[in-house]
């Protein structure tokens, strides 16, 4: 049987608690601490509004922020999609009329 060959690991910080994680090495370490960095600022954040020290609670809003965050800009590049794609009709239009 064949062994998977493990990816190189890391220490990550989230909001005062330490994982290791696999890593990508295309993506390299600086990648993971800064997505270690983001979700722990935005726990610190969603602490600080709610008052709470609940992680669990902590960690569910901002599993929701980061859903609503994803959601929102892939909304917005739809709407920019859609006007590049205006865009280019328009100008085949006024290319055919030439």
């Amino acid at each position: 049987m064949e062994k998977k060959e493990r990816n190189a690991t890391i220490e990550v910080n989230f909001f005062g608690y330490s994982m290791e994680l696999e890593v990508d090495p295309q993506k390299g370490e600086l990648y993971y601490a800064s997505l270690s960095t983001y979700v722990s600022n935005k726990m610190k954040e969603i602490a600080e509004i709610t008052g709470s020290v609940e992680i669990p609670k902590i960690a569910i809003l901002a599993a929701l922020n980061f859903a609503d965050e994803l959601l929102t800009n892939d909304e917005n590049l739809k709407k920019i999609n859609a006007e590049i794609d205006n865009l280019i009709h328009s100008i085949d239009e006024v290319i055919e009329k030439t």
